[in-house]
């Protein structure tokens, strides 16, 4: 059969998946089946398929642990293999173009899922997929951003920023200008920004490199080099929802593929977490504000307003202490971690063993002493905004003394209270930016970041599109994710 180019639909996807799904008898997986293949081991002569992992890269060993042990029949892997592969139009089965998908048919996918949820059957054998009622969907500001939008804020934000980093510069002094840029999407859904900044970038850097030996533009090969170094160096991602995440280095993997060589590593720079829920050096620092006290569902105002009471003597009295504990003791630490982290960055990734010995680096240092300790300072600070304050509850909420206590004492927390501020760090994915990305935050920061444009109007109608707004709940449902 000719190779067709097929725009891939939802439905080709669900289909697919959900017989997959129901196969597994209800395993629970991540239904992004580029990111693993299902390889056969055996075939006994009962017809069925033992699925085994084939780690086509790093990061993904542990992503279908649910799948290492399922066993199929014949019948239902086969199916959910051609309802992924075939796609049918005008009652002609045509085969899905996955060579040449790209990141808009991808984010299509994405926007698709977004208006739908699974709904398990009563034994969990079976799952159908429902739309979102009302205005779920829109109060969660969760849309697909469409290319000229995002070329539009390419043009206007980032070209001037590449623009002033090379000016005056050529060869290799231009070169290293572009790669040290750091550009990040705090709400990368599907990866549409970091897609379109990441061919920005590689233009520049391309045209660099073309120029520096003589040539008037680069080779499509260079220019397919040039893609793989700024998406491995550059871009940064964040978002609160894990599948938007892997579908964003998904989408990255698929710009960056180059002859000959492994598929980048990007676990360190494609994160999960609430981007707009973390705490800073600065804000750890000044100590917890009376904001963090304030009432929210479920608390009892009393309790708040003591507390209140009690975390202003704390924190105004010891000001000068807390501040000198930490100019002496988190800047260098801080900056220990980016040099740990620069070294992960700076590490080859030219072949199967570099990408490994890189993620061995990465995961070495999310579990460092230093990095652990740093974020259950962080994880304690936001904790407090958002832990349970009733009467006679136990353990007692967090305070100022208790962050600062933590600081100089890893062991300052109760066990009661340790396993709340892991509960509650896991449920709100605190982020702090500062410790996912040290050595960006060593210099200042982020050189541009992208997200999309107020969705729909710039005055929001509340009563329209936020039925809810005003109400300050403790526990909202997590959004899909707000960007594309």
């Amino acid at each position: 059969m000719p190779r067709t180019t097929v725009p891939v639909g939802c439905g080709s996807w669900l289909a697919g998946s959900r017989a997959l799904a129901t196969a597994t008898c209800g395993a629970s997986f991540s239904f992004w089946c580029v990111r693993f293949r299902v390889i056969p081991v055996s075939r006994p002569l009962a017809g069925r398929w033992r699925c085994r992992r084939s780690a086509v890269s790093s990061g993904i060993q542990n992503a279908t642990a649910a799948l290492n042990d399922a066993e199929l029949t014949n019948y239902d892997f086969l199916e959910s293999l051609r309802r992924l592969a075939f796609i049918r139009q005008d009652k002609v089965l045509r085969p899905v173009d996955y060579r040449n998908l790209g990141a808009e048919e991808l984010g299509g996918v994405y926007e698709s899922l977004l208006g739908l949820t699974p709904r398990l059957n009563g034994d969990g054998a079976r799952f159908t997929f429902a739309e979102f009622a009302g205005n779920v969907r829109k109060t969660s500001g969760s849309y697909y951003t469409p290319d000229e939008l995002v070329q539009c804020l390419l043009d206007s934000a980032l070209d001037p920023v590449v623009e002033t980093a090379i000016r005056g510069k050529v060869g290799g002094a231009a070169e290293h200008a572009i790669l040290e840029l750091k550009v990040c999407d705090p709400a990368v859904g599907s990866g549409h920004f970091l897609v379109g900044a990441a061919h920005r970038l590689a233009r520049h850097l391309a045209r660099v490199r073309a120029h520096a030996v003589g040539d008037g533009e680069p080779s499509p090969r260079l220019y397919q080099h040039a893609l793989r170094d700024v998406i491995g160096r550059c871009l940064y991602g964040v978002d609160v929802n894990p599948m938007a995440a892997e579908l964003c280095r998904v989408s990255l993997w698929l710009e960056a593929l180059e002859p000959g060589k492994p598929l980048s590593f990007l676990d360190h720079h494609i994160r999960v977490g609430d981007s707009l829920l973390g705490a800073t050096p600065d804000l750890v620092e000044a100590g917890l504000p009376d904001e963090a006290f304030k009432r929210i569902e479920g608390d009892d105002q009393a309790v708040c307003s003591e507390l209140r009471k009690r975390n202003r003597v704390e924190r105004e009295s010891g000001q000068q202490d807390m501040t000198r504990l930490m100019v002496a003791e988190a800047r260098p630490e801080y900056g220990g971690l980016a040099s740990l982290s620069r070294g992960v960055d700076e590490s080859p990734d030219g072949t199967l063993g570099d990408v490994r010995r890189k993620e061995t680096r990465f995961r070495s240092l999310v579990v460092s002493p230093k990095y652990r300790q740093e974020q259950r300072v962080a994880d304690a600070w936001c904790a407090a905004f958002v832990w349970p304050k009733r009467l006679g509850d136990d353990p007692p909420c967090i305070t100022t003394d208790t962050v600062r206590a933590l600081h100089s004492d890893p062991d300052a927390l109760a066990p009661a209270q340790r396993r709340r501020v892991a509960e509650l760090a896991n449920r709100y994915r605190f982020f702090h930016r500062h410790l996912a990305f040290p050595e960006v935050f060593e210099n200042g920061g982020f050189d541009c970041v992208l997200g999309n444009p107020p969705w729909e109007r710039v005055k929001i109608e509340k009563k329209a599109c936020l039925p809810n707004a005003g109400r300050r709940s403790r526990r909202p449902p997590l959004p899909p994710s707000a960007s594309g």
